[in-house]
């Protein structure tokens, strides 16, 4: 199962209010990203084969360094037509069960939710940074959905101010986890340039466009104990540090774009985008 925290807690503090709440497109600002997971959701209670994949879209090699990245930090960037070999029928099965958790420390956004029948959390702990966040999530979803805990389970952070992210892309990186993490089933991966098979156990995934890595970010069960003892504002990425990680193309440069300022606000609002 693929847990997703829908972090809308942040403090905003350099755009100096609740921009969440701001209007963006004829909506508020958060509600872009979530509308987007909640009809995922749907597509997923409705038992749907997997997403699909403009897999043509997609000309990267495996493995790939990124530039930008640390060289402390050894990455993947996936090619989406088959470094990965998985024993059937597992390929023929719907690509992720799913949850959804929303964590905000706003009265709005937890009122909408409850309305909605969405999963929320409201704790003023976000206050304090997005590490509480991220506990406050994960706490949540690990009491409210039975069996969790399997190896096969990722939490999936997104962040409530990428207004951009398409459906394409969180497809994209969720069939990524789906063929790296099959219940019950092996999976093993093929490196070309040993020409062999070699066991392969779930990594961090995260999304990204070229060379810059951005959100959303993926982290297999095992990071669980570690995401809890993140402190203050650190995030997951600290975690990736000297590990292995698998990038996913994004669709567009764009949707990795997120909003921190009234001016990024008011700039953006000149980009024309399909409304969700």
């Amino acid at each position: 199962m693929i847990h997703i925290i829908y972090m809308a807690g942040g403090n905003a503090r350099r755009y100096g209010k609740n921009k969440l709440l701001e209007d963006f497109l004829g909506k508020p600002l958060y509600r872009h990203t979530l509308d987007l997971l909640c009809t995922l959701l749907k597509e997923d209670a409705a038992h749907k084969v997997p997403l699909p994949v403009n897999r043509s879209s997609v000309k990267a090699s495996l493995p790939v360094t990124l530039p930008s990245v640390k060289a402390s930090l050894p990455v993947t960037l996936l090619s989406l037509k088959a470094p990965l070999l998985v024993t059937p029928p597992s390929l023929e099965a719907p690509y992720a069960e799913m949850s959804l958790t929303v964590v905000t420390q706003y009265e709005e956004i937890y009122q909408f939710c409850r309305k909605k029948q969405i999963q929320v959390v409201f704790s003023k702990k976000c206050k304090k940074g997005i590490s509480f966040t991220i506990k406050e999530g994960i706490y949540k979803a690990l009491c409210s959905y039975k069996g969790t805990g399997k190896q096969t389970d990722y939490w999936m952070f997104v962040v409530a101010d990428q207004p951009f992210l398409s459906e394409e892309s969180v497809r994209r990186l969720m069939n990524a986890a789906r063929e790296f993490s099959v219940s019950e089933l092996s999976a093993v991966r093929f490196f070309a340039e040993k020409s062999s098979l070699e066991p392969f156990t779930p990594q961090p995934l995260s999304l990204c466009y070229q060379d810059k890595p951005g959100n959303p970010c993926l982290f297999p069960y095992s990071f669980t104990k570690e995401l809890l003892m993140l402190r203050k504002d650190e995030g997951g990425r600290k975690l990736l540090k000297g590990r292995e990680c698998t990038f996913v193309p994004c669709v567009e440069e764009k949707e990795l774009f997120d909003i921190d300022t009234v001016r990024e606000l008011q700039n953006v609002n000149d980009i024309r985008i399909p409304l969700r």
